[in-house]
């Protein structure tokens, strides 16, 4: 049986006809390696693919942002998030509500740190749901300076991200604009 060098584009048979590993191959293997990262515990390993954010997003913190200018009602908000493939924003910190405003501000208009987040009482009056894609979610920011938030108005079911960063409960039917979040991509092996 003929061989062919390492540096050949053919293959190479070993003695029991299995093709032999190229160097490219472990090449590949090893850059892959080093561009992923396990978590301990459950063993899931997530690698970083460049390129491979959606376009027009940004990403802050190991997720993709994408701002609607446009002002929306909430449930308008809630489903054009979902068309492009991600979910209403719930800020679950400080830090992320203020990379979050900086997202909506637009110059020349009176209020530009305004949007919808993914929190509601819409189910049950007072029992508010606030969730980051399905999976609820215990920071809560509710402004307690002007009229402790939520402050329970029966017709007040959707939560914004108002002045200072702080959440006030709205009207569902007011128009403000929104953030759509969507994760990073991830291999799991």
């Amino acid at each position: 049986m003929r061989r062919f060098s390492h540096f050949s584009t053919r293959p190479q048979w070993g003695k029991t006809g299995e093709i032999m590993v190229r160097k490219r191959f472990i090449f590949g293997l090893i850059s892959l390696h080093l561009m992923m990262g396990c978590t301990a515990g459950d063993e899931m390993c997530e690698a970083s693919i460049r390129g491979a954010g959606p376009s027009s997003w940004i990403k802050w913190g190991g997720k993709y942002y994408k701002a609607i200018i446009e002002p929306l009602t909430w449930s308008e908000a809630k489903k054009e998030c979902i068309k492009m493939g991600g979910a209403l924003v719930l800020p679950q910190s400080d830090e992320e509500t203020d990379f979050l405003k900086t997202l909506v501000l637009q110059p020349g208009q009176q209020r530009t740190d305004l949007f919808w987040i993914n929190c509601n009482d819409l189910e049950e009056e007072d029992t508010w749901k606030c969730q980051d894609g399905t999976d609820e979610v215990e920071y809560r920011n509710w402004d307690t300076h002007l009229g402790s938030q939520p402050d329970g108005r029966g017709y007040e079911n959707c939560a914004e991200v108002w002045s200072g960063g702080k959440w006030n409960d709205v009207d569902c039917d007011n128009l403000v604009p929104a953030i759509c979040i969507r994760p990073a991509p991830q291999l799991h092996f």
